[in-house]
């Protein structure tokens, strides 16, 4: 969260300090603090620590990020810009697939401090190279005189925004704390966009945002974020939790999705230039969003075929929309606005994974607890009409139901957790019992044994079963959000005329 936050608020202005002081100087103080603070997360004693380098780390990150863009494509004519963006989106894919996976095994085999230690090397290198093979470049237009009160209002706007989503699921959406957050970001970007039309050098040009192709892409970029998040957080949150796997072996079957969309990214980039952004991106995120959608199809029978193909689907989606998406509002600025459009185009979609997965949260809790309350009634009644279970098992079979949530804490348990428990029950009856009891008792007990082994599967199917549909739900209401971005998506782009003649 601290990562998030330090990330997300500064995106903007980042860009617009870059435009203004070069932004080869800013990609390279953010660049070295990076790799210091990749070392020093990697060093840190505490908890405590960890956090405030990760806090660092995420300002430095607000300080790359943005720039990227504009420094890769100052570097190659504007004619090539769609192949441009389409390299960089597939490069931003290789590094997504590999990011978590290398992560996962890393951590694994070596320790969770070598996934900071392994940035520094990188950072070291891509200093060289930055020295020796970038350009300076700004926004010849652009004063040195810093918008102070645009960016204090645009930074406590973001932070409340930002701060306000990532908390909203502990302190719940209608508390004093979350709705006076809103109400603060509300009153801070009202704020801000007063201060710019009176200012002589606003930090973000408010025509920008009077072009519907700029806006559009804004959005567009919002649900992009949204649907991105959907498909990658909440989907390994279902392989980990309702299908058991690992950590581990749940990046390896996601990397599925950044692969594929490297290989979409690279293509779209490029036709985009020749055919316009507007249907790449339209048809990019109906795809997405019809993947999302066949998530909801997965139960814990799944195979890791069924799974892959549709993060193929949802990779080919992302890949389509992406680098159009981007060029899109590249196009719709001057060259010399490139780095505070792409802090903008950053910003949304960085907002956007973040309330992705605030509402993906509430949606998913309000449900699960209704199909977990529907699927304790029905195993409850289960156990109750079974004749065959004698009181003394059924009592703590019951509570053990009654007591059942969707969380580590209170999950049901294996089998065999309920044979174990029969077990020592056992024991402690037959300890009590008068010698000449006990081999009938035993009888009895191999008979619930039996009985449990039998009535134990269609409890555990049920509430999976219900559990599923909670996911299912929650898939299928990601993607018609998703429709919004679909919409949004269709005025990304000036329309092209054609000339006759």
């Amino acid at each position: 969260n601290g990562f998030n936050l330090a990330f997300a608020v500064p995106l903007i202005t980042a860009s617009r300090v870059a435009d203004q002081f070069g932004r080869k100087r800013v990609f390279t103080m953010g660049l070295a603090l990076f790799t210091l603070t990749s070392l020093l997360c990697g060093v840190a004693s505490t908890d405590n620590w960890l956090v405030f380098f990760r806090v660092l780390q995420g300002l430095a990150a607000a300080m790359l990020v943005p720039l990227t863009i504009p420094i890769a494509l100052r570097l190659f004519p504007a004619e090539k810009s769609g192949a441009v963006l389409g390299i960089w989106a597939a490069i931003a894919g290789i590094a997504a697939a590999s990011g978590p996976t290398l992560g996962g095994i890393i951590a694994d085999k070596l320790s969770w401090q070598w996934i900071f230690f392994i940035n520094v090397p990188i950072g070291c290198v891509t200093l060289v190279m930055t020295a020796l093979l970038i350009e300076e470049s700004r926004d010849p237009t652009a004063s040195h005189i810093i918008d102070w009160p645009g960016m204090l209002a645009l930074t406590a706007g973001s932070f409340a925004l930002v701060y306000g989503l990532i908390k909203a699921n502990d302190f719940g959406w209608t508390s004093i704390t979350i709705l006076s957050l809103f109400f603060m970001a509300a009153v801070s970007f009202v704020l801000f966009a007063v201060v710019e039309m009176r200012s002589k050098e606003p930090m973000l040009p408010l025509e920008m945002l009077r072009s519907l192709p700029f806006s559009a892409s804004s959005i567009t970029m919002f649900f992009l974020g949204v649907g991105t998040m959907n498909g990658v957080f909440f989907l390994s949150f279902f392989l980990t939790q309702v299908m058991g796997m690992t950590e581990l072996k749940a990046g390896l079957v996601i990397t599925a999705l950044p692969l594929s969309s490297t290989v979409f990214s690279a293509v779209a980039g490029i036709l985009s230039d020749r055919v316009g952004s507007r249907w790449f991106a339209v048809v990019g995120m109906a795809i997405l969003a019809t993947s999302i959608y066949l998530y909801g199809g997965l139960t814990e029978h799944a195979t890791n075929r069924d799974i892959i193909w549709r993060l193929i689907v949802g990779g080919a989606g992302i890949g389509t929309a992406m680098a159009p998406i981007v060029g899109s509002m590249i196009r719709s600025v001057s060259p010399d606005k490139m780095g505070i459009a792409s802090g903008v185009g950053n910003m949304a979609r960085t907002v956007g994974t973040v309330m992705g997965v605030a509402v993906i949260v509430t949606v998913f809790t309000n449900t699960i607890n209704d199909k977990v309350a529907l699927a304790k009634t029905e195993t409850i009644a289960l156990v109750k009409k079974n004749d065959a279970l004698r009181e003394q098992i059924k009592k703590p079979l019951l509570e053990r139901l009654e007591a059942v949530k969707f969380s580590q804490s209170r999950k049901m348990g294996t089998l065999d957790d309920v044979l174990r428990e029969i077990e020592k029950k056992k024991t402690e009856t037959l300890d009590e019992m008068p010698g000449f009891m006990k081999k009938k008792m035993e009888a009895v007990f191999v008979t619930q044994v039996e009985e449990i082994r039998r009535v134990y599967p269609k409890i555990q199917r049920s509430f999976k079963r219900r559990i599923c549909e909670a996911f299912s739900f929650t898939f299928e209401v990601s993607a018609y959000i998703l429709i919004f971005g679909i919409i949004s998506a269709f005025f990304c782009d000036k329309k092209r005329r054609t000339t006759k003649g």
